[in-house]
């Protein structure tokens, strides 16, 4: 039971004579109002009102009751706009840092939503692949994937990410589908030009070494390359989801896939986190895990 709730029922309903005009009032169906109301007579064990067809009366421990409510019920919301008159409006600059495809995909159409929320808060965000110092770089929140080391970090979790195997349906058809990873070293590999061109790729136990005729330095381009049927590619889940539910990707070698990765949101750890921040990673902690879930049929 809420106890200030069920206050304000009765002080509702014993001030206007009746459950029917204090719903009116109080925005809430007389079952409910009702309810509310026998709740907080349970509770304090006595009856509170006399109720008839054509008026509802407090009692006399009622009418005790009220003068108390009442006066609690404004202390309540003094105290309310006391703090809130001290509290200043949130607002400033926010920066966030985040993988260039998670960012694009994931977290930019929840941007418009939050700025909505907070009109005196603005955001920049910075996608790239590289590792951020947040301190350094004076970043306020960050999105990582994989495990966080550094001490000066708190890590709230989102999810996972999977490194998904995959191309196209037109590649496979003239190449065959590789069944398992030793099944790669006869086929093509689009590659990222951040990898030693004769670096293996990894499954569990198993490393195969793929014929590399075309590395390309962003994800996105490899994504392209493999639906274009330039060969086989790896990728994190989120980057080909729209290929694979579209079709123009196929996930392959689901059952040797690695571990997946832990997604994470960090900020630097301290006493105080600004309010930003705070909204921030409210707002975006239950809203983005969903987008993130990948289903390859």
């Amino acid at each position: 039971m809420d106890r200030l709730e069920s206050m304000a029922a009765f002080v509702a309903v014993a001030e206007r004579g009746g459950f029917t005009p204090a719903s009116r009032h109080f925005g809430m169906p007389v079952p409910s109002l009702s309810r509310k109301v026998s709740e907080l007579e349970a509770h304090l064990q006595v009856r509170l009102l006399i109720r008839s067809t054509r008026l509802t009366l407090p009692t006399e421990a009622g009418q005790r009751f009220l003068i108390i409510a009442r006066r609690l019920l404004e202390e309540v919301a003094e105290a309310e706009r006391s703090i809130l008159a001290d509290t200043p409006p949130m607002r400033g600059e926010l920066l966030v840092s985040a993988p260039p495809a998670l960012g694009r995909e994931h977290l930019a159409p929840l941007l418009a939503e939050f700025l909505q929320a907070y009109p005196d808060v603005s955001v920049r965000l910075l996608l790239t692949e590289r590792l951020v110092n947040l301190a350094e770089e004076e970043v306020d929140v960050g999105l990582r994937i994989g495990a966080v080391s550094e001490p000066g970090l708190v890590a709230l979790p989102l999810g996972v990410v999977r490194r998904i195997t995959c191309a196209s349906p037109a590649y496979l058809a003239a190449r065959g589908v590789p069944g398992e990873p030793a099944a790669l070293a006869g086929h093509e590999g689009v590659t990222l030009t951040d990898e030693p061109p004769s670096a293996p790729w990894e499954y569990g136990s198993q490393r195969v070494a793929l014929r590399s005729r075309l590395a390309v330095s962003h994800a996105a381009a490899a994504v392209a390359a493999a639906v274009g049927g330039a060969g086989i590619t790896r990728a994190l889940c989120f980057e080909v989801a729209e290929a694979v539910a579209a079709g123009r990707l196929v996930v392959l070698l689901r059952a040797f896939e690695p571990p997946p990765m832990p997604l994470q949101l960090v900020y630097p750890r301290g006493r105080h986190v600004p309010r930003k921040c705070s909204a921030f990673i409210d707002f975006i902690q239950p809203r983005l895990p969903p987008r993130l879930i990948f289903a390859d049929g």
